[in-house]
């Protein structure tokens, strides 16, 4: 990084910001916290100090900049580095005083926030316990062994009937999905029928922002985007798979996955999602390669949580680059035939 590049860019740019001997300091886009964002001016390397933990908001600085700015990540690389290839971004996990003066005293900013943590209602049990064993026995119906959905921290609530897939940022947890592996209507005692979803989440979840598993991108050279929890899990083989609790994926869900260092992106949404894959490529802007998984159907439809791990892998790791402009059409299934399937134009 040049550091006559960067302060050029910067002022170029028309930003408003201060700074110290080692930094230029800004508002924070993500958190709005005021004089939270520090961008080194020797390497241009990044973080909040107010949301790098809850956020993961720190790196090299075309990630920083693309949320100030909203341009694309290609364009500012191009006008940091004079190409606007990819680049390997890691966690920096740098002190505080490593952007600051020697003698500054604004040492207490990174100390004032205090990371948001949820907790585990008192009936979400480990599935070590005895009570838990009817989540255990689902997850092994899905195919998912124990060992494997510990691993993934998952646990079950008796009083919900429902699996409970944690959601976490760094270790920490900001809430949870419940799945119920119960009825979904129950007839009451005066003949009215009670509904309630098959899935839902807890309260507070920035949803727009995180993913469930998302910590499976930290170190990885890929990621696997999916639609549910079950179907991230299935990627265990491949690593790095993410759940984005939908089929929406918002340009901050995406601008993590690039903040991780990612050099790929395996989609793997299901088929019917199809309406999501050129808006989701013009939201990498070309800054990594990206890929499209082609699920079998097992059973009614394509599902790759109804895969192997095994199956999962070799879908995966025949992944075909996405091409935008494509025509993608997703035929649904007809009744009692399961003859559905995807065409690629």
């Amino acid at each position: 990084m040049d550091p006559i590049r960067l302060s050029k860019y910067i002022k170029d740019s028309g930003l408003s910001y201060k700074h110290n001997s080692k930094s230029f300091i800004f508002t924070c886009p993500l958190c709005g916290g005021k004089e939270k964002l520090y961008i080194r001016k020797r390497d241009g390397r990044f973080a909040c100090w107010k949301c790098r933990e809850t956020e993961g908001f720190q790196g090299a600085p075309e990630y920083a900049f693309a949320e100030i700015l909203g341009t694309p990540i290609a364009v500012i690389r191009k006008a940091l580095y004079g190409y606007n290839g990819d680049r390997v971004v890691s966690s920096i996990n740098l002190p505080f005083k490593d952007f600051l003066d020697d003698d500054d005293d604004l040492v207490e900013v990174a100390q004032e926030e205090v990371i948001p943590q949820a907790v585990f209602p008192y009936h979400c049990i480990t599935l070590d316990y005895k009570g838990a064993k009817r989540g255990v026995d689902y997850l092994e119906s899905r195919g998912i062994p124990l060992e494997v959905a510990q691993r993934y921290q998952i646990r079950y609530s008796p009083e919900k009937e429902a699996i409970v897939f944690p959601i976490m940022v760094n270790q920490v947890l900001v809430g949870w999905q419940y799945r119920t592996i119960g009825k979904t209507e129950e007839l009451l005692e005066d003949n009215t029928i009670v509904s309630r979803p098959k899935a839902w989440s807890s309260t507070g979840i920035p949803r727009d922002r995180v993913f469930m598993f998302q910590d499976n991108l930290i170190a990885s050279p890929h990621a696997v985007l999916c639609e549910g929890p079950i179907d991230a899990i299935k990627t265990d083989l491949v690593g790095g798979g993410v759940c984005a609790m939908g089929k929406a994926v918002t340009q901050a869900q995406v601008n993590r996955i690039l903040r991780s260092g990612v050099r790929k992106v395996y989609v793997a949404l299901d088929p019917d999602a199809f309406m999501e894959l050129d808006p989701l490529l013009a939201k990498f802007q070309d800054a990594v390669e990206v890929l499209r998984v082609t699920i079998p159907a097992v059973g009614p439809k394509p599902d790759l949580g109804a895969l192997t791990f095994e199956e999962a892998k070799k879908c995966i790791l025949e992944a075909k680059p996405l091409k935008r402009n494509g025509l993608h059409i997703w035929f649904k299934p007809l009744p009692h035939t399961g003859n559905g399937g995807t065409i690629h134009g």
